[in-house]
């Protein structure tokens, strides 16, 4: 099935001019090659009425032809090869708008309408955008994209959505989390081209599912992440898997940076499958070169398994088409737990009783709810802060001592925080 195409607004404004310019010089001088060459040809007739009377004549004058046809094209690569500096003196773009061509990291945050309208998305992108910079001479500036993808698309089915989709396109940009989202963040609607393989399955007994059959909200859950992923595709170098009710804690995106950058130096990590520093289908990030293969088994498996279950069949290569793909591959787990869970308003009406989840920078060895070979495993590796950490030497040094970042982000009540960040940044009707 053919890829919806994004919206233009999730084309980086850099890329998208470039490209233009590109197209523009490349036709500018095919005309001059043509041009050229009509020009030696009249040249040519005028002075040379009988060029089959002369051979020898003719030879040269097709020599001298040639000759300045190969000037002209050099001519042409010089010019092509100073595009980037002809495209920082014409027309230059403000500083927020020069991004780059393919972002370091991708989010993707599926969202969709809580009960009495709740929101949390507003405060989960604003715990992002805190994370992202306006100066344009940091590392960071313009190498993150947040994609959000409402999958209620209807006219007035998710409000929370449109308000602040509204928000953001006509308020003050001198507001910096207006400025930030104009920059970081592109809206997509789910464009409906993963549908349930299974509309017409029985309803799963909750109490009663030894198999795990989904049920069809799960099924429908399973749908969205997969358009989300099919979305990111084109774009993603790393894709972070996030929900649109869980905050990131302080220092997040850099200690990101800082697992993965490790994470590509150590030996024994180089070829990981998967990045986890939180849990469920939140925390997890995949490399870009995966993400195809990822969407097609998750497509596949949408009538088999809940999407954290088709996870774990990714994580363990238990299927035979991922077992040649994931072959000694690791998966990554940071030390620490860098997402807070926002949300108090479940989507599923059924919850047994459970342990609480775990705050900002919980040990991730400690984490109830994630299948033991995806915690940390502190035993094995106490002076370090990613596992496994076998086969994990290296002769940079950096790599060989765990950083301590600050860990300082309060353990609140983070329902009543919601109260107050909810009624403070959007309003929903008149």
């Amino acid at each position: 099935m053919r890829r919806p195409l994004l919206p233009t607004s999730v084309i980086p404004h850099a890329w998208s001019r470039s490209s233009s310019l590109v197209l523009y010089c490349s036709l500018a001088f095919n005309m001059l090659l043509i041009m050229g060459v009509f020009a030696l040809r009249r040249k040519s007739s005028l002075t040379q009425p009988s060029l089959a009377q002369d051979p020898l004549d003719l030879h040269n004058r097709l020599q001298n032809a040639e000759t300045s046809l190969l000037e002209l094209k050099a001519q042409a690569q010089v010019v092509t090869a100073s595009m980037d500096t002809l495209q920082d003196h014409l027309h230059p773009l403000p500083a927020s708008q020069q991004v780059a061509a393919r972002p370091w990291l991708t989010i993707g945050i599926p969202t969709f309408p809580r009960k009495e309208h709740r929101d949390y998305l507003t405060p989960t992108l604003s715990s992002l955008l805190e994370e992202l910079p306006l100066d344009g001479s940091d590392p960071f500036f313009g190498r993150v994209q947040v994609l959000v993808m409402n999958n209620r698309p209807e006219a007035g089915a998710h409000p929370v959505f449109e308000a602040l989709q509204k928000r953001i396109a006509e308020g003050n940009a001198e507001e910096s989390f207006i400025a930030k989202a104009r920059l970081y963040v592109s809206f997509l609607l789910n464009p409906g081209t993963v549908v349930d393989p299974a509309p017409d399955a029985p309803e799963p007994d909750d109490f009663n599912n030894p198999d795990n059959h989904p049920g069809r909200e799960v099924r429908r859950q399973t749908c969205n992440l997969v358009a989300l992923l099919e979305a990111a595709q084109p774009w993603a170098h790393h894709y972070m898997f996030m929900e649109d009710d869980f905050r990131v804690c302080p220092n997040t995106i850099r200690i990101l940076h800082y697992v993965l950058r490790k994470a590509a130096t150590v030996p024994g990590l180089r070829n990981w499958k998967g990045l986890r520093f939180s849990y469920g289908m939140a925390g997890i990030i995949l490399r870009g070169s995966d993400m195809p293969l990822f969407t097609r088994f998750l497509r596949d498996s949408i009538a088999r398994l809940p999407p954290d279950l088709i996870w774990l069949d990714w994580v363990f290569g238990r299927k035979a088409a991922l077992r040649q793909a994931l072959r000694n591959r690791p998966l990554a787990v940071y030390r620490y737990n860098l997402l807070d869970h926002i949300g108090t308003k479940s989507s599923f009406s059924v919850r047994v009783d459970r342990p609480s989840f775990p705050k900002c920078f919980d040990p991730m060895a400690e984490v109830w709810s994630i299948h033991t070979n995806e915690r940390f495993q502190g035993k094995r590796c106490p002076n370090t802060d990613i596992s496994p950490c076998k086969g994990t030497g290296s002769s940079e040094m950096w790599t060989q001592h765990p950083i301590e970042w600050p860990m300082d982000f309060p353990h609140d009540d983070a329902d009543e925080e919601l109260n107050s960040a909810s009624n403070a940044t959007i309003r929903i009707g008149p």
